[in-house]
């Protein structure tokens, strides 16, 4: 206990001295009511390598707090003791202290991180580094976001400040689908086997290590596919059309919320008579670097957008290749090798669905019936299979590779 006490009153003389970073969302509720709302917010605070941060869940019932709920809290770089420790007196400090105030009331409350006073103005308790954190992640909740549920929004759907489009149709009595993120999955752990089950082959970490079968890497070539032409859709935006599209563009605000993207879409509408369409832009999932050498083993390494196809049980990398160096490669050795990698700078762990490194490397051969040449377009000659071409003709613009994947490496 001695123990765990040094242990609080270092973390807390670090916090005085540390910058709070709080995940702010949206913007503030503009009104109350009698039902539940739901609130989420974050406070954390990081000294060198340890991070101590607590996510909540916040219920609001006529304008006062009737419920908090930790959903996380995390203080890397230290013992799960103390974590759940952590968590004990942040849940205490909120029940006892916090649930019943009214909202400007905890609004109102002031945190001091001097190391001679420490104190929470407007609250009796001895502050700790916990009851500070839970105090800053429930005033982010209530000044920065909007009811997960419930809400004020007459279609269904959850209004904040991101969501314009939304606020416009309400306020024009027009009915709009509830919105959807197009974001897709990106840290879903299905589709992973097990250890033993594991397609690949590698010898760089040893079969002992996580990354050899773990989660932390595409596992098997189906698996990886599913990953590999995954869209991450990070813009959906309004786009101006020349023409009228029936179904695909809206001149006016009821014709704007029955597209079908239009569950997509947050940015106010134009309405200013002119016909637009939803743009979609997305963008690949991952990072996907080709590395190619010649003969004599001089190396060449380029990013490409490459795609990925499944022909009855085979797997091939496709993509247009446009640097000479290395479609000259392609044609003088046929072999290839791609590192798929995402990196999550949130994580700090290492395995497991979600990590830091994600990814594998794919041992490539080229298949010389289905990769073509092109050629500059002012040559007008139309693409040609490489066949046994063993270096780029005169003209050649890039190479429409089809690249097949042989072995599988984890990210190890």
């Amino acid at each position: 206990m001695k123990k765990m006490t040094r242990i609080l009153v270092v973390l807390l003389t670090v916090a005085m001295a540390s910058t709070f970073v709080l995940a702010l969302a949206a913007c503030n509720p503009t009104n109350t009511t009698t039902d539940n709302y739901i609130y989420v917010g974050q406070a954390s605070t990081t000294y060198h390598d340890t991070e101590i941060s607590i996510e909540v869940k916040v219920t609001v019932s006529n304008d006062k707090l009737t419920k908090v709920e930790i959903v996380n809290a995390d203080d890397a770089g230290t013992t799960q003791g103390f974590t759940d420790t952590f968590k004990k007196g942040a849940q205490a400090f909120a029940d006892n202290y916090l649930v019943g105030k009214t909202v400007a009331e905890i609004k109102a409350l002031k945190v001091s991180y001097d190391e001679n006073t420490n104190k929470i103005e407007g609250v009796v308790t001895g502050a700790t580094i916990s009851s500070n954190l839970m105090v800053e992640a429930i005033q982010n909740a209530l000044n920065g976001k909007l009811p997960e549920q419930g809400g004020n929004g007459g279609n269904g759907g959850t209004v904040t400040e991101e969501d314009l489009f939304r606020a416009q149709c309400e306020k024009a009595g027009v009915t709009v689908p509830e919105y959807a993120d197009p974001n897709a999955p990106i840290y879903e752990a299905e589709g992973t086997v097990a250890e033993g089950e594991a397609d690949v082959v590698t010898g760089a970490s040893g079969a002992g290590s996580d990354y050899y079968g773990g989660a932390g890497s595409y596992q098997t070539l189906e698996y990886m596919y599913k990953r590999f032409t995954m869209k991450y859709y990070y813009s959906v935006t309004w786009k101006e059309s020349e023409t009228a599209v029936e179904g695909t563009t809206a001149s006016t605000l009821e014709e704007a919320a029955a597209l079908p993207n239009a569950k997509y879409i947050r940015q106010e509408f134009p309405n200013d008579g002119k016909n637009y369409s939803i743009s979609l832009n997305g963008n690949a999932l991952a990072s996907k670097t080709l590395i190619t050498q010649d003969s004599e083993g001089n190396v060449t390494a380029a990013i490409y957008g490459m795609g990925m196809k499944e022909v009855e049980g085979k797997y091939y990398v496709t993509g247009s290749v446009t640097v000479k160096k290395t479609a000259e490669n392609l044609l003088e050795t046929d072999n290839a090798l791609l590192v798929v990698y995402e990196y999550n700078p949130t994580s700090s762990d290492k395995s497991g669905a979600g990590t830091r490194n994600f990814g594998c490397r794919l041992v490539l051969k080229m298949d010389r019936t289905q990769t073509k040449v092109n050629f500059a377009k002012d040559l007008n000659k139309q693409p040609i299979v490489v066949g046994d071409l063993k270096t780029l003709p005169e003209g050649a613009a890039s190479l429409s590779v089809c690249l097949e994947v042989v072995e599988m490496w984890t990210i190890g």
